[in-house]
């Protein structure tokens, strides 16, 4: 049966049967690998029987508009007769199949081995790739097959060969033009000492550098099977992924189409950890098997705005398929902003999220220019610039503007001080360093509070503290005097 999702997932349609060969319905269908190619098309193989043949088969079946009756591919000599097992399949850039399996035919009737098919306009006879000196008198196992960009084959199999008669090891075999000879790569050491298994396959877009997963032990790990990693650059290097516990069966993430299935440049795999029931499926990955493009950002609303400082604001939506190593804010006072300009930064493993980073050595009274950002391996990702203007500082007299002050605020009262820029009366509000308070009364206490204002600042443009002086006026002559002294004046002039 196969069964396909749909708009990305969110839903299943219901299963089709695609084993529609005459009498597979009898008998038992196994092991199917999938690939699609560059027109969505799909195409399966599978092991299974039908009347006809004695052995298990490796078929075929394709979808283009509705699914083709399967056909038989392995069709080397004898091979009606024996088991062919566990195929794989890879689609290259020319839509061309291929296909590895393990099986017996005429001249290997004694034990498994590695078989290869390609599809071009027909599917032509299989021919057996296990060449290793001895591999036609061992098992071979489970194949798996990838592609380069070069079109270029790259196949890994578990199995036995001479001087590797008692466990059996990994082995790698290239097509370019002709089939290369098998080498192992299970040469980690003790590894020729203990059973590898279950190997899988990946080329990665970047290089087309080799990524091949599989389970077993080796020197240094013998209580449980691992899983291990070799990457082929110029030769192969081998580690250990999973040294903890019992780890089998990965399965390495690769198919040519559609590209976005090609790792960049590493692996990513699935494998079961199986060191207690019940056992669980874990993902993993090693270098940087996803496309990395720069993190997105979002910048939001600067706060807790002060005169020389305030709280950027940011988020990580996107990493980019690579965690950022730096994060932080960068401002100007002309507009678009980067790096080069001041910043706020910290470096470490950051993922999605919001961030904060303080902003200082700020000036009073300044409009700024804010951006968020995040930085790794593909560059820096900048949120949208945000605008702010820091507070101005107060006055440091009732009549000596603050630093970053446009105009200054005085507001008068009488009996107590103005509490703040809206009690009292508005004697003053202008840019000027001078007034003259008139239209006062005689013989009364006045009480002033002076603060600075910005425009575009918070708190409404005024700042948080203030200056203040109060004054009494002079009290009204009862008469008019000879000598000059004053009648009737209630005029307070303050500089």
């Amino acid at each position: 049966m196969l069964r396909k999702a749909q708009i990305g997932g969110a839903s299943w349609i219901d299963e089709t049967r695609i084993s529609t060969y005459s009498g597979m319905e009898d008998f038992s269908q196994y092991g199917p690998s999938i690939a699609v190619d560059s027109s969505d098309y799909l195409h399966v193989v599978w092991d299974g029987k039908c009347y006809g043949y004695t052995g298990v088969q490796i078929w075929y079946a394709k979808y283009a508009i509705s699914w083709a009756d399967p056909v038989r591919i392995s069709t080397y000599s004898g091979m009606e007769e024996y088991y062919q097992e566990y195929p794989s399949i890879a689609v290259d850039s020319n839509n061309y199949l291929h296909v590895v399996w393990h099986g017996m035919a005429t001249g290997y009737t004694y034990n498994e081995q590695i078989w290869y098919a390609k599809y071009a306009i027909s599917w032509v006879t299989p021919v057996r790739i296990s060449t290793y000196s001895g591999m036609d008198g061992c098992d071979q196992y489970y194949s798996s097959i990838a592609v380069d960009s070069s079109n270029y084959l790259h196949v890994v199999w578990r199995g036995k060969a001479t001087g590797y008669t008692s466990y059996y090891q990994i082995w790698y075999a290239k097509y370019t033009i002709s089939w290369a000879d098998p080498v192992r790569i299970s040469t980690y050491s003790g590894m020729d000492g203990y059973d590898q298994q279950s190997p899988s396959i990946a080329v990665d877009s970047s290089n087309n550098y080799l990524h091949v997963v599989w389970h077993g032990k080796a020197t240094g790990y013998t209580d449980q099977d691992k899983v291990w990693y070799a990457k082929y650059t110029v030769s192969w290097a081998i580690e250990c992924l999973q040294a903890t516990g019992r780890n089998r069966f990965p399965n390495a993430r690769w198919s040519r189409h559609p590209s976005s299935n090609i790792p960049n440049a590493g692996v990513d795999y699935i494998f079961t950890e199986g060191t207690a029931s019940p056992y669980d499926i874990y993902w993993d990955r090693r270098g940087s098997p996803f496309p990395v493009a720069p993190p997105t950002v979002t910048t939001q609303a600067v706060s807790s705005i002060e005169e020389t400082t305030a709280t950027g604001n940011g988020n990580i939506i996107v990493v980019g398929n690579e965690y950022c190593t730096k994060r932080g804010v960068c401002w100007n006072t002309t507009g678009n902003p980067t790096v080069a300009d001041s910043k706020s930064e910290e470096e470490g493993s950051f993922g999605i999220g919001a961030f904060t980073r303080p902003m200082t050595g700020l000036s009073p009274g300044q409009h700024y220019y804010v951006k968020a950002y995040a930085y790794h391996s593909a560059g820096y990702g900048y949120g949208t610039q945000v605008e702010f203007t820091t507070k101005p500082n107060p006055p440091t007299s009732l009549w000596t503007k603050g630093t970053g002050a446009e105009k200054t605020m005085v507001r008068r009262k009488v009996g107590s001080y103005p509490t703040s820029v809206s009690d009292g009366d508005q004697a003053y509000f202008d840019t000027g360093n001078s007034f003259n308070d008139t239209s006062l009364s005689p013989a009364t206490h006045y009480y002033y509070r002076a603060w600075s204002y910005k425009t575009g600042a918070p708190n409404s443009g005024y700042s948080d503290e203030y200056a203040q002086d109060d004054e009494w006026t002079f009290a009204e002559a009862h008469a008019p005097v000879a000598d000059g002294d004053l009648i009737g004046i209630a005029i307070i002039k303050r500089r």
